[in-house]
């Protein structure tokens, strides 16, 4: 896979993966599952229930590259793409703020991020996880990593489990997380999160039963 220079969730410009929106795209480590959800090598098979979350992730996903089609304005391809609009549009964005801890706080974030058609990944995990909330895809977590500065949402976690474990999250836990484009089976959250450097302090500001 290409390297590229571009924003990473922190805002700051270095060296890394590209990660493409598209779900299609396939790495030198991970192979087609059922349909065609990509799967690590190492995952044991997927259950019915991790296929479906997987497959509305990927459907959230969409839906929130349609509704923000201009991009980040942390991410160097959609700046450049928007001719810096982004940037200028997720600065206000930034600048009104978001109550994450709950629903309604995150509902209006997501109206505004809409009318900007624009958002970086706080905002990008609000527009998906309203979608998946609207389509009863539950339980539902809005979830960010403190220590990281980035925002993704959880599909299925185990009622009770330890959010700072990510494999305790359950059997059929998935993450959805828009500014990756990706949608995968919590069980390679330590490996899709940059080899795990993120994940000291994750917190869930708001969760739907």
């Amino acid at each position: 896979m290409a390297t590229q220079t571009k924003l990473s969730p922190l805002g700051i410009y270095g060296e890394e993966r590209v990660y493409n929106r598209s779900l299609s795209a396939r790495t030198q480590t991970s192979t087609p599952g059922t349909l065609g959800i990509l799967q690590e090598k190492s995952e044991p098979s997927l259950s019915a229930n991790t296929i479906q979350y997987l497959v509305q992730g990927r459907k959230a996903l969409a839906y929130v590259e349609e509704t923000l089609p201009l991009g980040a304005g942390n991410k160097l391809s959609d700046v450049f793409n928007s001719r810096g609009v982004s940037y200028i549009l997720t600065r206000e964005l930034d600048a009104i703020g978001m109550d994450k801890n709950s629903v309604e706080g995150i509902r209006e974030f997501a109206a505004e991020a809409t009318k900007r058609l624009s958002g970086n990944c706080g905002a990008q995990a609000a527009v998906a996880f309203i979608y998946l909330m609207k389509n009863e895809t539950k339980p539902l977590d809005y979830m960010e990593i403190l220590n990281g500065d980035h925002a993704f949402v959880v599909v299925g976690r185990a009622h009770n489990s330890p959010v700072y474990k990510p494999e305790g999250w359950g059997a059929h836990a998935v993450v959805v997380d828009p500014w990756y484009g990706k949608t995968y089976s919590a069980a390679s959250f330590r490996n899709q999160m940059r080899k795990g450097q993120w994940i000291s302090a994750v917190v869930s500001h708001c969760r739907v039963e």
